[in-house]
């Protein structure tokens, strides 16, 4: 009884660490240029460990205990749990913030953003450092806090189990609007999108890799309702999984191929 009833407490104590329950979604690069779309991340199947800094001295504590909570799951769930280190306003060059992280041993798997199309206002309050974790294809927060709080050791852990939990076995979602599908899987030098939308509208196919960065995306295609399809070459491709997504307005889908 006393094992369950501290699981319930750290459970329920997670879930209300996050000020919002879903996050807002953003595309950025990152300091090397790679683009990113938050939502296409987590639809793929990956947990996002956010840490917002200026980066300061205090930030240091958290953002250390976060990055290394999110690197001892490379085994059990390699490539699943991602680490995101933001500048917060953003006003720190590139170098700078790597450089803060590299000199405090926050590395080197991380993805650092200094990039004014996300907002930590969307993620709550503001505190140095905050640290956020986002997982699932419904984009759910499940921990949220700033300053010291932001280095709970054991809620982060217990809030990227949870995330994993909720998406184990999940490579694939949908929005239940779109009907995908991908042949032939694994790819033969090309591979074939088939795609039903029930009304003429505008839709965004995407290519992402198996951590969801984003490779190509086709924008702005308006089609008629009914059956579509779309093809491209995988020969450039490298060995791996990879994700195709299309979303309109009225929903989305994400499928996984192999590339051999």
């Amino acid at each position: 009884m006393k094992k369950f009833l501290i699981a319930s407490v750290l459970f329920i104590s997670v879930l209300s660490a996050a000020s919002a329950q879903t996050a807002v979604d953003f595309t950025a690069n990152d300091c090397i240029g790679n683009s990113h779309n938050l939502f296409s991340t987590l639809d793929s199947g990956k947990v996002i460990v956010m840490v917002f800094v200026m980066p300061c001295g205090s930030c240091v504590g958290p953002s250390y205990t976060a990055y290394n909570i999110s690197q001892s799951y490379a085994t059990t769930n390699p490539g699943k749990v991602l680490f995101y280190l933001m500048d917060d306003v953003p006003n720190t060059t590139c170098s700078a913030l790597t450089g803060w992280a590299t000199n405090n041993n926050i590395g080197p798997n991380i993805t650092a953003f200094s990039n004014t199309n996300y907002d930590e206002t969307d993620f709550g309050a503001t505190g140095m450092p905050k640290v956020v974790v986002i997982g699932g294809s419904n984009h759910t927060i499940y921990f949220n806090q700033n300053n010291s709080a932001a280095g709970n050791s054991i809620a982060i852990q217990a809030a990227i189990d949870l995330a994993l939990s909720e998406i184990a076995g999940v490579n694939e979602a949908a929005s239940n609007t779109l009907s995908l599908e991908l042949v032939p899987n694994p790819a033969d030098g090309k591979i074939n999108l088939s795609y039903v939308v029930t009304e003429h509208q505008v839709v965004t196919i995407q290519l992402l890799n198996s951590v969801g960065q984003m490779m190509n995306e086709m924008s702005n295609k308006n089609v008629l309702s009914g059956l579509n399809h779309w093809s491209f070459e995988t020969n450039q491709l490298a060995t791996g999984i990879y994700f195709v997504r299309v979303s309109s307005a009225s929903g989305y889908s994400l499928k996984k191929f192999i590339v051999e």
